[in-house]
């Protein structure tokens, strides 16, 4: 399921999947572009952190720049597709808790919280990266709501614009507090606040969707 959610978020043009090697690479430059900067982070000192020479790195890349887009359009893609260790939603009252329990996951270790700084700083230092950006989030997330509301949308609970904006709702409003608390204020993990913020959107939200069940009996 994990490698289906991952190929949605990449999109046809790079729906082909990286050899584990590859991704290890992609991997050690984020850490590195969190730790050092875009600019200040070398292809001598990832070259170092991998073991290689150099040169061998350009079997996977020519430049910089296209290893930031492989970063975003691969990583990013394995990074979102993770599948909370929870059960799937059965009922629709039951996906905003699969949708924050799926965003609690993604951000419990560090390679997501370098992954979104490093997209802050090179949407403004490479801004012709923006597309893979916005492909990945938009085209990705779509899919992947799409899937996940498909039986409730086919039985009429729910239409799809309705049901974007139900997981968009429970996605974004825990991902801003994480935002906030791992890259502006450096934690490691989600702080107690965050957990109690989680915990009371999913009920507001299941609660809202039962409300709008009955007034539409």
């Amino acid at each position: 399921m994990r490698a289906a959610v991952a190929r949605m978020f990449r999109g046809e043009a790079a729906a082909a999947d990286l050899s584990e090697r590859h991704m290890e690479v992609l991997r050690t430059a984020l850490l590195l572009f969190a730790e050092r900067g875009y600019a200040g982070a070398s292809l001598r000192e990832l070259a170092r952190r991998l073991g290689v020479q150099q040169p061998s790195l350009y079997h996977y890349f020519e430049t910089k720049e296209q290893l930031v887009e492989q970063i975003i359009v691969h990583l990013g893609a394995e990074l979102l597709a993770q599948v909370p260790d929870v059960e799937p939603p059965t009922k629709l009252e039951d996906v905003p808790r699969y949708a924050i329990e799926a965003v609690m996951e993604i951000w419990s270790g560090p390679l997501y919280a370098a992954f979104v700084q490093l997209l802050f700083v090179v949407a403004v230092e490479q801004p012709q990266l923006r597309e893979a950006m916005y492909m990945l989030y938009s085209r990705g997330a779509a899919a992947a709501t799409e899937l996940l509301l498909a039986p409730y949308i086919a039985a009429g609970e729910i239409d799809a614009e309705d049901g974007r904006t139900l997981v968009r709702t429970a996605l974004n409003s825990v991902a801003l507090l994480q935002i906030e608390e791992r890259l502006l204020y450096g934690r490691s993990k989600a702080s107690p606040e965050l957990e109690r913020h989680a915990v009371l959107t999913e009920a507001w939200l299941r609660d809202a969707i039962v409300a709008r069940k009955r007034r539409r009996r």
